[in-house]
């Protein structure tokens, strides 16, 4: 009779640990696909922002013209930005390969990188002022209470850990 008990008991014990194991595989494979719970909910690089700053702002027609325009325009400056930032940290980080860093020559890049990344700023500082100017009263106190939202939007994803190195 213990026997049967016994064995029942370990037939329990397998399933439940199989079970066990299933879930702590499915958490690590989502997590490996940058699809942690948390991170499901919230949208990727920018993507979802300008359609929830409209869908927030309830622009009209007109309104909605205008901001595509300054979205557009926003889109290429940073983006021509960002190339030259690319161009600069790899001039940057190529003076590893050299012997004998010249020191001003490297701190004169990592100025450029520092200058080049205000340069984004300002860029969208001054598109959000735009916008806002489209804004009547009333959307232009929503625009406030939102604009923090829609940056962190906007804001580019955390690099995984195993990818930074």
């Amino acid at each position: 009779m213990q026997n049967n008990s016994q064995l029942k008991f370990w037939k329990w014990a397998v399933v439940l640990l199989a079970v066990l194991n299933i879930c702590l595989l499915g958490s690590i494979w989502l997590k490996q696909n940058g699809q942690a719970p948390n991170e499901m909910h919230h949208p990727p690089n920018g993507e979802k922002a300008a359609d929830f700053l409209i869908e927030q702002l309830k622009f009209s027609s007109q309104q909605l013209v205008e901001f595509e325009k300054l979205k557009e325009a926003h889109h290429h400056a940073v983006d021509s930005l960002r190339e030259e930032g690319k161009e600069i940290h790899h001039l940057f980080f190529d003076n590893l390969k050299v012997k004998r860093q010249d020191t001003s020559k490297v701190n004169g890049l990592a100025k450029s990188i520092a200058n080049n990344q205000t340069q984004i700023e300002l860029v969208t500082f001054n598109h959000f002022k735009k916008v806002r100017s489209l804004c009547d009263e009333k959307q232009k106190v929503k625009f406030d209470e939102i604009i923090q939202e829609v940056l962190k939007r906007m804001a580019r994803p955390p690099v995984p850990s195993k990818q930074r190195d």
